[in-house]
């Protein structure tokens, strides 16, 4: 499939509407490329601070068995279609500077997350710097210092340093290789026990993976690498809110939580799931900055950073995913969503700074509106809720449309008479 773009415009539709759905901004398999040439008119070569007009030779389609490449990243096992070889030396490939395509820009909301992730194939060569990223690229800040809000998962060997202490120190982490990274978020927004930017960070994964020591030979040596874990297809994800980033690695993109270091094996899950309180820097924040959305992804070598060891990536997907908020249309506590509920939400229309739903705040907003009557329509003629985030699915009676219609009647005799 080729590159899917959704325009910025119809973002501002999907974002704006009551009604939320997921959906797929960029979807990503590489399969539609017949050339090198063709893939790098999507993906454009970059020099990492702008775009880079040498066609480039080291993001390679594969499989390609005469390109030069090593085994077995020239055909990796299990590749879906066709895959980018990441080669030797430093390639970097966004999809922000193609005139052929509307760039997206995107930011969390209290409605929907943003969902970004991607298949990165690994043998057990040592040394790879080798990422998927989602970033801003048209940001600059004060003083004339660029900068931008990004994220790049994939693998990375390099010392790093624990961000819950006030201070780098490299040698607090040892070097697995599973790794992610966020740079330039809101420092306004930390929580504990994050003290600073998580720059590169590993993934913590399940001691019981720990089979071999760097060596390869059966000793574990109280570390989980790629030694470990073998020749496979992983699977990176990131979700972002307003206020959190959730990275999530999949050994295997098996969907399970591995027992052992072999594929299916397991129980349904990822392997390792890290969430830092932590947001999107934005003008909104009060930290000054423009505000900055998601307007880029790169593949390849992260920001500079030439790869010693080939890696290959597959699968790039980046989507808008709904929040469940809880939802109870319940407002009389009577276990019941009836007419009863649909007057006092009409009593309440307008009221702000609610606590609970008593007054007609079927979705948790603060405030009483047209969006607590979508709620209230959808729950109609069933029971409450059994919990947060249960909304039934009940199917409206006939009398639902026109009670919804005496609503939008009240909603404006009650606008006309507060003039």
């Amino acid at each position: 499939m080729k590159l899917q773009i959704v325009t910025a415009s119809i973002f501002s539709i999907a974002l704006a509407s009551l009604a939320q759905a997921d959906v797929s901004i960029v979807s990503e398999n590489f399969d539609s490329y017949a050339t090198q040439g063709a893939f790098e008119t999507v993906w454009r070569p970059d020099s990492g601070t702008g775009y880079n007009p040498i066609a480039g030779t080291n993001g390679i389609l594969v499989p390609n068995l005469s390109a030069g490449l090593t085994p077995p990243n020239d055909d990796p096992a299990g590749i879906q279609g066709q895959g980018v070889n990441i080669s030797v030396g430093i390639n970097e490939y966004d999809n922000d500077n193609n005139p052929a395509t509307e760039p997206f820009q995107l930011v969390p909301s209290a409605t929907q997350s943003i969902q970004f992730s991607g298949d990165i194939f690994s043998d057990i060569a040592g040394n790879k710097r080798v990422s998927i990223g989602l970033r801003n690229d048209t940001v600059q800040r004060a003083f004339g210092v660029f900068g931008y809000n990004f994220i790049e998962l994939g693998q990375y060997q390099a010392a790093t340093y624990d961000p819950t202490l006030p201070g780098p120190s490299p040698e607090d982490q040892p070097v697995t290789d599973f790794a992610y990274r966020m740079t330039l978020f809101d420092s306004g927004s930390f929580g504990l026990p994050l003290q600073q930017m998580p720059n590169w960070q590993y993934f913590p994964l399940d001691i019981v993976l720990d089979t071999k020591d760097s060596a390869g030979l059966p000793n574990p040596d109280g570390l989980v690498t790629p030694v470990d874990i073998g020749e496979g297809w992983h699977r990176y994800t990131a979700t972002i809110t307003t206020t959190t980033v959730t990275l999530e690695l999949d050994l295997f993109r098996d969907g399970l939580t591995n027992s052992e270091a072999t594929e299916g094996v397991g129980s349904p899950g990822v392997d390792s799931t890290v969430t830092w309180t932590i947001a999107p820097t934005n003008e909104e924040a009060g930290d000054g900055f423009d505000f900055d959305p998601f307007t880029s992804l790169r593949i390849g070598s992260p920001s500079g950073i030439g790869t010693v060891n080939e890696a290959v990536v597959d699968n790039i997907n980046l989507d808008l995913i709904d929040v469940l908020a809880a939802t109870n249309a319940d407002f009389d506590g009577d276990l019941a969503i009836d007419g009863n509920d649909f007057l006092i939400w009409q009593r309440g229309f307008g009221l702000a700074s609610q606590v609970d739903n008593s007054n007609g705040d079927a979705d948790g907003s603060t405030v009483i509106d047209a969006a607590d009557l979508t709620v209230w329509n959808g729950q109609y003629g069933g029971a409450a809720p059994l919990q947060a985030g249960s909304a039934l699915a009940a199917v409206p009676e006939p009398t639902t449309a026109s009670l919804s219609l005496l609503a939008l009647m009240g909603i404006t005799a009650l606008a006309r008479k507060r003039k």
